[in-house]
């Protein structure tokens, strides 16, 4: 579901990871997310333009904090450990939350990141199913 919009926004429309995955998760799950949101995102991509953690991974965090959180973090239960479980099955995925470490196991010279994106977008889809929030 979320996969399916990933390519649109990767090659298509030439955004980065973190961009994608958002926009791709926008639009497969009716969020409804204002232009400024994607423009927030926007620094993650990358891995925050220095290839320290995945974008494409921080944007799985801001959908699963759309999704969970009330007026803050730290009064909703168990966010904490909805967030923490996404990053260990993203990273037992991967092998890693680092950027530079995936793009050297998963990078494709012809597309890029798009397989990396389209596999995140499999992962932040379970866990959102797991947790009830689709």
């Amino acid at each position: 579901m979320i996969r399916d919009h990933v390519k649109t926004y990767m090659k298509e429309q030439n955004n980065n990871c973190a961009e994608a995955l958002l926009h791709a998760a926008d639009d497969a799950l009716g969020l409804h997310l204002p232009p400024e949101a994607f423009r927030l995102i926007a620094g993650y991509g990358g891995g925050m333009c220095c290839e320290k953690a995945c974008g494409a991974i921080c944007s799985a965090l801001a959908v699963l904090s759309f999704l969970s959180v009330g007026r803050c973090a730290h009064e909703t239960e168990g966010f904490r450990e909805l967030c923490g479980g996404c990053v260990r099955q993203l990273e037992q995925e991967f092998g890693s939350i680092d950027c530079a470490s995936i793009k050297a196991r998963y990078r494709d010279p012809a597309s890029g990141c798009l397989g990396v994106v389209e596999r995140a977008a499999d992962v932040l889809e379970d866990v959102l199913k797991q947790a009830g929030k689709i």
